[in-house]
């Protein structure tokens, strides 16, 4: 039978493309490890922040939140060990406070300085005398170590990086976060790793106000005369409720301050005139109230909103004081609250805008066709909002719900964020869900925005044909229904793996042609005005 060469000719050419098809599959799984590897680093780490961010929240000694923070960073980071020290003022030596994972005796044996001296240049030294974070990459390599290279390799500690710990303008000290890996702190686990000591000099910052707090309290109790002082002439709230909330005293800064006169206020209760029913996170303040005239010792310390007759909301911080008669029946509550509503703004912001970034580069590499979304999507809400005239306080939390707005697609497969064709029905399902998810991861966050709702209602629609909640008209935030029309013109304008981009004239039109309809007329107005007549441009840095 006769040899047809051609047969063999087109089989060697099915072998090489087949080899060539596992080598790429190879490349990608690979890659996929990689990214995955990657994302899972991430997460452990805003697992950490977040921990460490609810641990600071409640109240207890600056010690105990720093082992705390600890045992966080070992056994949800995954780090080898983790310490605090603060810097003594006499010696300028960094004193181990809080420790946590295999230690082994390292911190006793080693001796750290503040100064610039060969035990003060390693990266905690380093990252207290300049106010920054300091990272060793390779603790055996690096010659910045030597003073303690040996002590360090011996416990597994592959690499450092030291985190100052900032109270006001001045460094105290330092946290410390030592890895098994060579170069395991890039820059996304860096950032990540910053908002964690933020969120200690935050802590700490708070613990001073509230030792202030008490010193004060502890001053009005010793002296009638400094307590009538401090009521006519200091720069405080001052008001006497009984139990039931009613406004029995009112001073002069406090009149002014809420824009209220004596005649006004008096005999008033406090809900619904100085206070909101309902706090901006959803706190029940009535309920609040109720229960502070029953219970006053359990808010001997508190903050919260409250309202100014103009309707502007503003946070203040209060101590709080039972008044008792001879049988030990309440009969009034002293109240003495400074606003501290900036400071919590400038706090609030510096713990954690690192975070709500390092959580928007999450979601991109979760998602990396929509690289630059969500940053180009708060660009234009933003520019809409200040377009449209909202006050600067709710832009600032519009930018981050912008910066946030898609942040439940951490949830959803991966595949089903990149796939090129179609969507089967129960994938498009799940992807219509993530305003829900992203809503649920953020709702607990006590913002001083209303960030989770803005989340959730970023694709209802002004007819009710929106998802995930079907809301219609007003019953949608303004600032979601500005969000609405920011991510539909961004998305529209982009490339998308299932199409190409349309660009911006179409994304125009599609907002024109359903203004009234789907999206809130006087937003679509100011956003084709901004592009036509402004110059904005989606492209602008």
């Amino acid at each position: 039978m006769k040899d047809d060469g051609s047969d063999k000719e087109q089989l060697s050419k099915e072998v090489t493309k087949l080899r060539r098809e596992i080598t790429q599959l190879k490349a990608a799984a690979a890659q996929n490890r990689e990214m995955a590897a990657r994302i899972g680093g991430v997460t452990r780490l805003y697992t950490v922040l977040s921990k460490i961010h609810e641990a600071a929240v409640h109240p207890q000694k600056p010690k105990q939140l720093f082992q705390r923070a600890c045992r966080i960073a070992v056994e949800d980071g995954l780090f080898r060990m983790a310490w605090v020290g603060l810097v003594q003022p006499d010696t300028l030596l960094v004193k181990p406070v809080a420790f946590w994972g295999i230690e082994k005796g390292y911190l006793e044996e080693i001796r750290i300085s503040s100064a610039d001296i060969s035990e003060g240049r390693g990266p905690v030294g380093m990252a207290i005398r300049q106010g920054r974070h300091c990272i060793c990459t390779n603790i055996e390599a690096d010659a910045s170590m030597a003073p303690w290279r040996d002590q360090a390799v011996a416990r597994g500690y592959r690499s450092s990086g030291a985190f100052p710990l900032i109270v006001e303008t001045e460094t105290i000290g330092a946290i410390s976060f030592y890895s098994q890996e060579t170069d395991f702190f890039d820059a996304e686990n860096i950032q990540l790793l910053k908002s964690v000591a933020a969120i200690l000099s935050f802590a700490l910052e708070s613990a001073e106000r509230e030792k202030q707090r008490r010193q004060a309290e502890k001053a009005l109790e010793e002296s009638e005369a400094n307590y009538r002082e401090l009521v006519e002439g200091g720069n405080s709230i001052i008001m006497r409720l009984d139990p039931r909330g009613n406004i029995k005293f009112i001073n002069q800064f406090a009149q002014q301050f809420f824009g209220y006169s004596k005649g006004e206020i008096i005999g008033q209760n406090v809900v619904g005139t100085i206070v909101p029913e309902v706090e901006t996170s959803g706190r029940d303040l009535a309920a609040m109230i109720g229960d502070l005239g029953e219970h006053p010792e359990r808010y001997i310390t508190n903050e919260n909103e409250n309202l100014r007759r103009s309707g502007e909301r503003v946070w203040v911080a209060w101590t709080n004081k039972g008044v008792f008669d001879k049988n030990g029946v309440l009969t009034e509550v002293l109240c003495i609250g400074n606003d501290i509503t900036e400071n919590r703004l400038k706090d609030w912001l510096r713990a954690n805008d690192q975070a709500v970034q390092a959580m928007a580069l999450a979601i991109e590499m979760r998602d990396p066709y929509t690289t630059g979304h969500q940053q180009r999507v708060t660009r234009l809400a933003c520019a809409l909002a200040q377009e449209l005239g909202l006050p600067e306080d709710r832009i600032k939390g519009l930018r981050l719900a912008g910066l946030l707005h898609d942040l439940g697609k951490i949830v959803v497969p991966a595949e089903f964020l990149s796939k090129p064709g179609k969507l089967r029905d129960h994938e498009w399902a799940i992807i219509q869900d993530h305003p829900y998810f992203g809503y649920e991861i953020m709702k607990n966050i006590d913002f001083p925005w209303p960030v989770a709702q803005m989340i959730y209602q970023h694709h209802e629609r002004l007819n009710g044909t929106g998802y995930p909640q079907g809301l219609a008209g007003e019953e949608i935030l303004r600032e979601a229904r500005i969000l609405a029309v920011a991510d539909v013109v961004e998305a529209m304008a982009s490339q998308r793996p299932y199409r190409s981009a349309l660009g911006i004239d179409l994304a125009l039109q599609e907002i024109t042609r359903n203004k009234g309809i789907l999206y809130d007329s006087e937003m679509v107005d100011t956003c084709i005005r901004l592009f036509t007549e402004k110059g904005f441009s989606l492209s602008d840095q």
